[in-house]
């Protein structure tokens, strides 16, 4: 009689340490989330080449022209942002009509061509994916990120003494981020650009259907917002508080039912021996994984040795069901669906691992279809569950 109150015991006082170490998980989970929820703006110079119709008659070291640009952008989670950046300064290009383009003097070595030196300008639009977060997962403190991007903007040329051109630009590149501090990253921004075949008003038949650039440049990044600060984060315990008080609840009743049982056990001895049939009682077991993972804590597996030791002390013909959830806010309904199934199983072979018959198990992967509480972080979760 007392092995089973002392069990009860074990098993509430593994139930409230739980609640705790999640609470204490929500105040770093939400400290985190400023690692990826931040603004910045970045400064960078380099050099860019001019590809037009009658590139081939400069040489390449000729064609390299000087090239900065500045942006304003916000990453919005771990893999996606946007940015707006200004790209300019001069271009070397080719022209064969002296009366055409921006033109200027004679080439050195090709007296029918003419120099098209312009001013060019690009406004645009990018979309950010972090690569290395979507790939390898979040990391706060990972050195180097590598961030593809896609945009659409305006390019203008334009030349003192000349009439401007203006076209529609699309571009793509890929950013380099080397992270120094949370504030201060180096960049180094790689990108190509297209627009119309005409922007340096020179036209040759059968020619290119539009002109590119491609540009390297290397400069740094401030990312305000992002450093972490010395806040206090305010976690409504209620849930567990009230958890914890029924379970409290529960154990004066079942304290109450072991003395009874005590006094009806020494009356019956009174009249014969008897064999005692003890009860161990299970209670449902959450086990809670952070974002995008499924494997299990060293924590979480103490905890899962404990209902397993209790598991195998209780009916042998119950069956417990294993409910995988993923929360809705983060990844796809696909990916959710599997990464549910993952930590189903992770604590399915846990459970095994400690004994419990496989033919007592279930698991029931829901994906995000389900979300048992209303936070996200709190969805991440795998519930073991009797089934009465």
């Amino acid at each position: 009689m007392k092995k089973n109150v002392l069990s009860l015991v074990a098993l509430l006082t593994v139930s409230a340490g739980a609640a705790y170490a999640q609470s204490v998980e929500v105040v770093e989970f939400e400290n985190a989330k400023r690692e990826f929820n931040y603004g910045f703006i970045s400064l960078t110079g380099g050099t860019r080449v001019y590809m037009g119709d009658f590139q081939d008659e400069l040489a390449f070291g000729d064609r390299l022209s000087p090239v900065m640009d500045a942006s304003l952008g916000k990453m919005f989670n771990p893999y996606l942002g946007t940015r707006i950046q200004w790209t300019g300064w001069d271009s070397y290009g080719v022209s064969n009509n002296a009366a055409s383009g921006f033109t200027g003097g004679t080439l050195r070595n090709n007296e029918d061509f003419f120099t098209n030196d312009f001013n060019l300008n690009y406004t645009h639009v990018d979309l950010l994916w972090n690569m290395s977060n979507s790939i390898g997962g979040a990391k706060e403190k990972r050195f180097l990120d590598f961030v593809p991007y896609v945009g659409v903007g305006w390019v203008n040329a334009n030349k003192v003494g000349h009439s401007p051109a203006n076209r529609l630009g699309v571009n793509a590149g890929l950013l380099n981020q080397f992270r120094l501090s949370p504030s201060v990253d180096i960049i180094l921004d790689f990108q190509a650009m297209g627009t119309n075949h005409n922007i340096d008003k020179v036209l040759k038949e059968n020619g290119k259907a539009f002109d590119m650039t491609t540009s390297l440049r290397l400069g740094v990044a401030y990312n305000f917002g992002r450093a972490r600060k010395d806040i206090v984060e305010v976690i409504d315990l209620t849930p567990y508080t009230t958890q914890i008080s029924a379970l409290e609840r529960d154990l004066d009743a079942a304290q109450a039912r072991a003395a009874q049982l005590a006094r009806d056990l020494e009356a019956e001895k009174a009249k014969e021996k008897q064999i005692i049939n003890h009860l161990h009682l299970v209670s449902d077991l959450a086990v809670w994984f952070p974002i995008n993972k499924s494997k299990l804590t060293e924590e979480e597996k103490i905890n899962l040795g404990y209902i397993a030791d209790a598991m195998k002390r209780a009916n042998k013909d119950k069956v417990y069901t294993i409910f995988g959830s993923a929360d809705k806010q983060t990844g796809s309904p696909v990916i959710n669906k599997k990464l549910s199934e993952q930590r189903a199983q992770a604590v399915y072979d846990e459970l095994v691992k400690h004994g419990v018959p496989a033919s007592q198990l279930r698991m029931n992967p829901v994906g995000d279809t389900q979300a048992k509480f209303d936070k996200p972080l709190l969805n991440r979760v795998a519930i073991v569950q009797s089934n009465e």
